[in-house]
């Protein structure tokens, strides 16, 4: 993104800037994906933070379904979930880091059909 850009979207209020963690999803947040009921879903994140990454949770309707721990890691770090939803369903995600700071996601939702 250009300095210019980044300008625009202030101005838009489409920017923000944190010292906590950053989740970069595959798919926006928001979204809806229709996925085949019973199958394998393989939802792909990159995830960092200024003061290490402690913890990975995602989320599958306002319950912790998976935990990944990151022991500190501070680089961009790819983060893969698979789940297997059997009906219309949501999944989000809270980031923790070192010091305890944590993001929480927006809801991914998930349309599943049975044929």
């Amino acid at each position: 993104m250009s300095p210019a850009r980044f300008v625009e979207a202030l101005h838009q209020g489409h920017a923000y800037a944190s010292l906590g963690p950053l989740i970069y999803p595959e798919r926006m947040f928001g979204e809806e994906l229709d996925h085949q009921a019973g199958t394998q879903l393989i939802l792909n994140f990159s995830v960092q933070a200024v003061n290490g990454l402690k913890s990975v949770q995602l989320i599958e309707q306002g319950q912790v379904s998976q935990t990944q721990n990151l022991a500190g890691l501070v680089d961009l770090t790819a983060v893969s979930f698979k789940a297997t939803p059997q009906e219309d369903t949501w999944f989000s995600m809270v980031v923790e880091d070192l010091e305890g700071k944590s993001a929480y996601s927006n809801p991914l939702w998930v349309n599943t059909a049975t044929e």
